[in-house]
């Protein structure tokens, strides 16, 4: 990895990082002074939206005679008062600065339903329109990531028509997982604002990384519209990716937990990619803080997928998600995934919880629960397992939490648990090959510790917005 990375273009917006960054150095190298952030454009009342969420149909769950799920502790809405729109994503400061650098550009926009502005137009409506109205050049096409551009396909998706806009649409979860070149014909731009769910592993930022690879390929810009963090910037916890097990799912060195907005991350993905400034411009946001969690934003929620309908589940998800390849249901297929962690071949889910309780693991706790999940593993099968509840947001550790199912689990079956299955989501065979062997979860996390101290160090370089 560079030590003195290429600083890409940025456009004014964001508060400026605790300590001079490179993001505020011009092309050259000259330090500049920092900018001062703007007052964040407030907009008028007819458009102010406050986050929500939605539990679809599923498999009621039940929990074990005599075993009580704890009272949860309000994390958001009762605790923090939802506000108005207080930040505004990077697509509402591109629109206010009249799409300075898309001007007389051929742009290919990279996003889905999370991709909108404070009135709540899609992004690809909103280019759409610039480009009828003269203010860029043209919008060609469209690329959709992993869910497709609706986020409802939980599958490899095809490519396609957008029907509102009549553009094509390529997939880059099908049969591509980066733009082609015959894709990016008559295209000199590329936006990309798709909204991340803070895991190493969640699809969408290997999207990026990928499509600013292709740009610096074929000498295309690349407009990255910067979006929170949703989980919280400021926790940077778990094992680092290593020995390149990770895949799709692990394009770059990050811990499960890398606490960075996808702006953010662009600027890391170019110590290795090494676009041109020029060629690389990130989108900050306005009146965003690094240690607000997405309901505290004010920006209005959209399932980033099909099975994180809710905050809560987000959050869960980095630590959940670490054990989801090692032949467990994580809920998929009932109305709160990623909240249950269970199995056919668990048939004591009280003495799961029980382990798990006896663990003290802040900010949740554990209750027996059986449930039959419709889709993805197990599913039509019943599973004996746990419900996870969440107590405390601020107090919690998800990949802990991984790391902690997955001893349990291995003590409880370890023939029936594919445990050598989630090296690329956990980050290393080693690793792996510990918890199976046993070794406590304290005794991990102290092993993974100076690997995240170090990682800290180049994060720091990258950040846009104060600590």
């Amino acid at each position: 990895m560079s030590t003195d990375p290429i600083t890409p273009t940025k456009i004014d917006g964001a508060a400026p990082a605790a300590q001079p960054s490179p993001a505020l150095r011009s092309p050259a190298g000259a330090p500049t002074a920092p900018a001062k952030a703007p007052t964040p454009h407030l907009p008028s009342s007819e458009s102010l939206r406050t986050a929500g969420s939605h539990l679809a149909k599923g498999q009621a769950i039940t929990t074990a005679a005599g075993m009580a799920a704890p009272a949860v502790k309000a994390t958001s809405q009762t605790d923090k008062p939802v506000p108005a729109i207080l930040v505004h994503s990077g697509i509402d400061v591109l629109r206010d600065d009249n799409f300075a650098p898309l001007r007389d550009r051929n742009v290919a926009v990279i996003s889905n339903q999370t991709g909108r502005d404070s009135h709540d137009q899609r992004t690809v409506d909103v280019l759409h329109t610039a480009a009828q109205h003269g203010e860029i050049k043209k919008l060609v096409c469209i690329f959709s990531p992993e869910h497709g551009i609706n986020g409802t396909q939980d599958s490899p998706v095809a490519s396609g028509t957008d029907t509102e806009t009549g553009l094509p649409v390529y997939s880059l979860y099908g049969d591509h997982r980066w733009p082609t070149q015959e894709m990016l014909k008559g295209v000199d731009t590329l936006v990309f604002d798709i909204q991340d769910a803070g895991a190493r592993f969640y699809t969408f930022i290997g999207t990026l990384y990928y499509a600013m690879r292709e740009a610096k390929k074929y000498g295309i810009k690349i407009v990255v519209l910067d979006r929170p963090n949703p989980i919280n910037a400021t926790k940077v916890r778990g094992p680092m990716m290593k020995d390149g097990v990770g895949g799709f799912t692990g394009v770059f060195e990050l811990p499960v937990q890398h606490g960075m907005t996808v702006g953010e991350l662009a600027g890391l993905f170019n110590d290795k990619i090494q676009m041109r400034p020029e060629d690389l411009v990130i989108v900050p946001m306005q009146g965003y803080q690094r240690n607000e969690w997405f309901d505290q934003t004010g920006i209005a929620w959209r399932d980033p997928s099909p099975n994180i309908r809710s905050i809560n589940e987000e959050i869960l998800y980095p630590g959940v998600g670490m054990i989801e390849a090692a032949r467990v249901s994580v809920g998929r297929g009932t109305s709160t995934p990623f909240e249950l962690v269970g199995a056919p071949w668990i048939q004591d889910g009280a003495a799961l919880a029980a382990k798990l309780n006896g663990r003290n693991i802040p900010g949740v706790s554990f209750s027996a629960a059986e449930f039959v999940p419709t889709a993805s593993e197990f599913a039509g099968h019943r599973c004996g397992g746990v419900q996870i509840h969440q107590l405390d947001r601020d107090a919690f550790d998800a990949p802990r939490l991984g790391i902690e199912l997955a001893s349990a689990l291995n003590q409880i079956n370890a023939q029936e648990l594919e445990l050598k299955r989630t090296a690329g989501s956990i980050g290393s065979k080693a690793l792996v090959d510990e918890i199976a062997a046993g070794v406590d979860p304290d005794t991990l996390r102290a092993q993974w510790q100076p690997d995240l101290d170090n990682f800290l160090k180049v994060r720091q370089r990258h950040l846009i917005y104060a600590e």
